[in-house]
């Protein structure tokens, strides 16, 4: 079982060593590419003092989906054999090696995803006064359950659209029973949240007016806002992947309170339809 994992990277120097990590203490020996975007922090130095590939791309520092789509849809098919990540800085899948060699027992090909944004209550930008490894509170998010890992040469192609949260895969497509979770690690902190959204705001003022990334803004009050309600919504959660999607478990509860309220001869007749 080998994983190449690539990272989207625009002055990321701050969430970037953790991401690695997150990473490697998952999956020992796995291969990390840096798809740097211009940065002008020390991203590329804490990439290759931490041993991984550097690849540069240009969008004259502005914010481009569209040239982030083409990479992402193009940077791995140098891979012949083995798993593929290909994510966003702050994505980190949940998943280990054993989950790798049981999903090729079972013949998967695609991951399912269960996306959360990961909430956070530290004070800086920096990110030094909390343990992002131990957070577990957040609420789900469904432009985050994305495809972003599959196996090759089984898929040839992903087609995805611009910020990958849809994709149309070419080839043995075999999506997995378990679905694993997806933690976005965006609401870490308000001051890190504020600082990043006026980063991409300022960056990505032209393909707002074609409509993408129009989540993003200047306006200090409205992110914090948004950071509110995030802190608001967030519950424990788990790592571990699961056969059933949560997202159905309201209707289940609610049939089953349904089904126990039926006459007897009824529920029996249920019970034959849903086996």
């Amino acid at each position: 079982m080998s994983l190449h994992v690539y990272l989207l990277c625009h002055n990321e120097e701050v969430l970037l060593p953790h991401t690695i990590e997150h990473y490697r203490r998952r999956v020992p020996g796995v291969t990390l590419t840096l798809l740097d975007n211009e940065s002008d922090d020390r991203s590329v130095a804490i990439a290759k003092e931490l041993g991984c590939s550097v690849q540069t791309f240009a969008t004259g520092d502005k914010l481009n989906d569209d040239i982030l789509r083409d990479l992402k849809n193009d940077v791995w098919q140098t891979i012949t054999n083995g798993w593929v990540i290909v994510a966003d800085m702050d994505e980190w899948l949940c998943i280990t090696a054993e989950d790798f060699a049981r999903e090729e027992r079972a013949g998967s090909t695609i991951l399912r995803t269960y996306g959360m944004n990961v909430f956070g209550n530290s004070t800086t930008p920096l990110l030094d006064d909390i343990d992002l490894h131990a957070l577990n509170t957040g609420s789900h998010h469904p432009p985050e359950s994305k495809a972003i890992c599959f196996r090759r040469p089984q898929i040839s192609a992903m087609n995805y659209n611009p910020g990958a949260h849809k994709c149309a895969p070419v080839g043995e497509v075999r999506w997995s029973k378990p679905t694993y979770v997806l933690k976005h690690m965006a609401w870490l902190g308000r001051p890190f949240i504020v600082e990043k959204y006026q980063n991409r705001y300022a960056r990505g003022k032209e393909q707002q007016a074609r409509g993408l990334g129009t989540q993003y803004t200047d306006d200090t009050a409205k992110v914090s806002a948004q950071y509110d309600q995030e802190q608001l919504a967030a519950r424990s959660f788990t790592e571990s992947s699961f056969r059933t999607p949560l997202s159905v478990l309201p209707t289940l509860v609610r049939v089953v309170k349904r089904l126990r309220r039926a006459p007897s001869g009824v529920q029996r007749r249920l019970r034959r339809l849903i086996g």
